[in-house]
């Protein structure tokens, strides 16, 4: 038995001694000093690309501002553009005995609108692209093919939504 007793490690020699326990804190705030410096770069290389990139996106809000305004500089929607960009497809001129027409389109999230939208486009007809408030910020809204984006209310919303739906396509429908 007391064979067994003496097999068994002290208290003092199971305990890590005071130097071996600093050099483990010390390797563990090493990493951790190295982990925080390396969030810190990565943060400031995000910082430095935002600040690069902030005139790019501020000329481009810019310019789809001014392009809403419809200013007398902005594009011609009657396809007769002399200045028209070889490449690039314009409005085609009306075709004989049909008359250019304003085309209300709802879904515009949806793709299958916005191809709708492109071939009364290509047709010659102007075409007002509807959403609800939802997805205003829709990618549809920027095609070339849209002539005005504009956002109604949710028919499934509310205890009268259908009646707001329905008034708000007709503000819609007067405005264009």
């Amino acid at each position: 038995m007391t064979s067994s007793l003496n097999t068994m490690p002290s208290v003092t020699e199971a305990l890590p001694t005071m130097a071996e326990t600093n050099s483990n804190d010390k390797s563990d705030n090493n990493s951790t000093s190295t982990s925080a410096a390396s969030h810190r770069l990565r943060a400031a290389v995000h910082l430095l690309a935002v600040l690069a990139t902030a005139p790019l996106l501020l000329s481009y809000i810019l310019r789809q501002y001014l392009r809403r305004l419809r200013l007398p500089w902005k594009r011609t929607h009657n396809g007769n553009n002399p200045s028209a960009q070889d490449g690039k497809e314009e409005i085609q001129p009306k075709k004989a005995g049909l008359q250019q027409r304003t085309v209300l389109v709802t879904g515009g999230k949806m793709a299958k609108s916005l191809n709708v939208a492109r071939a009364l486009w290509r047709a010659g007809h102007r075409v007002v692209l509807v959403e609800t408030d939802k997805y205003w910020c829709s990618g549809s809204r920027l095609s070339k093919a849209v002539w005005a984006f504009d956002t109604v209310s949710d028919p499934r919303v509310g205890v009268d939504g259908g009646a707001a739906y329905l008034a708000d396509l007709q503000r819609v429908f007067e405005e264009h």
